[in-house]
C-alpha cells in the first residue's frame, strides 16, 4: 500500500475565491494534481511532518467496497456513486483514491485501472473488479468482494489472537530476566564475594551472564535492534519467505494450521472467481500469477495443465495430498451436479470453522507450555542464586 502524507495547502478557486484546506497524498505533485482536478490555483503547499497511522490494506479495501457498494446497489452510476462518496466519505485516503478515479473515468479510464495506479489494491482484488466491469456485474462482484475481504480479515484476526499471549509471554520473560541480570543478581554477587567460599557452577555461569549483561547492556540493545532490522529486511526476500514455507509446510505441528489456511483461500477465491464469471482454467491460472506461496503456486499450475489435457478438477486434486478425501468428494459430486461454485464456497466456510478451531486448540494448548517455561527460567534463576545460602547455612549449624 502506498504511503500517504498529509498536506496544507492554500489556493484559489475557478470562482477566484481565496480557500485552504488539507489533504492526502504520496507526494507533492500528487497533491498538485489532486488540486488541479479541482481547478484551485496553488498559492502555497506544505507537508505535515508527523507520523501518520497507516490502514491497513485490508481494512482499507473493506471500508472503500463497502461504501461504494451501498451506492451502486441503489442503481446509481458509478460516476455518481463516487461523487457522492468523495463528498461525504471523512476518510482522507478514500477521498483520495475517489477523486482521481472521477477524473480517469471521465478520461475514458476504466475503475480498475484507475484503482490499480492508486497502488491500494491487492492484485486479486483488481483482476476481480476488472471481471466485474467486463460482465457488468459491479454491484453483485463488489458486495461479494466485501464478503471475501471481511472473511480474509476475521481469519487474520484469528491467528493474531492466538499468537498474541504467546508473544506477550516472551516479552515479559525477557523483561524479569533483563531486571533480574542487571538489578537482582548484583546485590547476590556482593554478598558471595564476602563470604570467600567456592560458588556452585549453576551460580557462577548465572553471575558470569549478569556481569556480561551489564558490561555490554548497549551492545547488546544495538545488536538486538540490527537483529530484528535484518530479520525484517530477511523476510522481504523470496530466499526467506522460500525457506518460511517449506518449514510451515512440513512442520509437524503447524502444517495442519496453514494447509487449512492455503486450502480456505483457495477455495474461497476460486468460488469467489467463478461467481464472477470466470472459466475455471482462468481462476486458476489467475491465482497462481498472484500466488507468493511458491509451493502452493506450483500445485495450482499442475492443476491447471492437468485440467488443460482434459482431465476433471476432482481427477486432478487427488494427485496432490494437500487435498482431503472429502475435499475431492465434494467437488467430483460438485462436477457432476453443475454445483462447483457453492460447493467451493461450502468447502471455504468449513475450513474456516476448522481454523476457528484449531487457533483456539493451539492457544489452550501454547499458555501452559509457556508458564511452565517462565516458571523453569525464573525458577532456575532463583535456585542459582539460593544454592550458596544454603551451603552457608549447613555451615553454620
Amino acid at each position: 500500500m502506498r504511503t500517504l502524507y498529509e498536506y496544507y495547502w492554500k489556493g484559489i478557486s475557478i470562482n477566484g475565491q481565496k480557500q485552504q484546506g488539507r489533504l492526502r497524498a504520496s507526494s507533492k505533485n500528487a497533491a498538485r494534481q489532486h488540486l488541479a482536478y479541482q481547478k484551485i490555483t496553488l498559492l502555497q503547499l506544505r507537508r505535515r511532518f508527523l507520523l501518520q497511522k497507516k490502514t491497513h490494506p485490508s481494512i482499507f479495501a473493506l471500508n472503500f467496497t463497502q461504501n461504494l457498494y451501498s451506492l451502486i446497489s441503489q442503481k446509481i452510476s458509478l460516476e455518481q456513486a463516487l461523487c457522492i462518496m468523495s463528498k461525504t466519505t471523512k476518510d482522507n485516503d478514500i477521498k483520495y483514491v475517489v477523486t482521481h478515479a472521477i477524473n480517469d473515468l471521465r478520461k475514458g479510464t476504466s475503475l480498475t485501472k484507475s484503482l490499480e495506479q492508486s497502488k491500494q489494491f491487492s492484485l486479486d482484488y483488481l483482476h476481480m473488479l476488472d471481471c466485474a466491469e467486463e460482465s457488468n456485474q459491479l454491484s453483485q462482484t463488489l458486495y461479494q468482494l466485501q464478503q471475501h475481504i471481511q472473511n480474509q480479515i476475521n481469519v487474520r484476526k484469528q491467528i493474531k489472537k492466538s499468537l498474541r499471549y504467546p508473544l506477550f509471554v516472551i516479552v515479559i520473560t525477557a523483561i524479569i530476566i533483563a531486571a533480574l541480570m542487571i538489578f537482582v543478581i548484583p546485590q547476590f554477587e556482593t554478598t558471595f564475594a564476602n563470604n570467600g567460599k567456592s560458588l556452585p557452577a549453576l551460580t557462577q555461569i548465572l553471575l558470569t551472564l549478569s556481569r556480561f549483561t551489564r558490561e555490554h547492556s548497549t551492545l547488546l540493545l544495538l545488536f538486538t535492534a540490527c537483529l530484528i532490522f535484518t530479520l525484517k529486511g530477511l523476510a522481504k526476500t523470496h530466499l526467506f519467505r522460500r525457506w518460511l514455507q517449506q518449514i510451515l509446510f512440513s512442520a509437524p505441528i503447524l502444517s495442519h494450521y496453514y494447509h487449512a489456511v492455503v486450502l480456505q483461500q483457495f477455495f474461497q477465491t476460486i468460488s469467489f472467481s467463478l461467481q464472477s464469471g470466470l472459466t475455471l482454467p482462468i481462476a486458476l491460472s489467475q491465482y497462481a500469477s498472484r500466488q507468493r506461496t511458491s509451493i502452493i503456486k506450483n500445485i495450482i499450475q499442475q492443476v491447471t495443465l492437468s485440467l488443460q489435457a482434459g482431465n476433471s478438477f476432482s481427477q486432478t486434486l487427488q494427485k496432490h495430498a494437500i487435498f482431503t478425501s472429502e475435499m475431492i468428494s465434494l467437488i467430483s459430486i460438485a462436477e457432476e451436479t453443475n454445483s462447483l461454485t457453492t460447493t467451493c464456497a461450502h468447502i471455504s466456510e468449513q475450513l474456516t470453522n476448522r481454523i476457528y478451531d484449531i487457533t483456539d486448540s493451539l492457544s489452550s494448548q501454547i499458555e501452559p507450555v509457556m508458564m511452565l517455561v517462565l516458571s523453569l527460567v525464573i525458577g532456575t534463576v532463583v535456585v542459582a542464586m539460593y544454592l550458596p545460602l544454603f551451603q552457608l547455612g549447613s555451615v553454620l549449624y
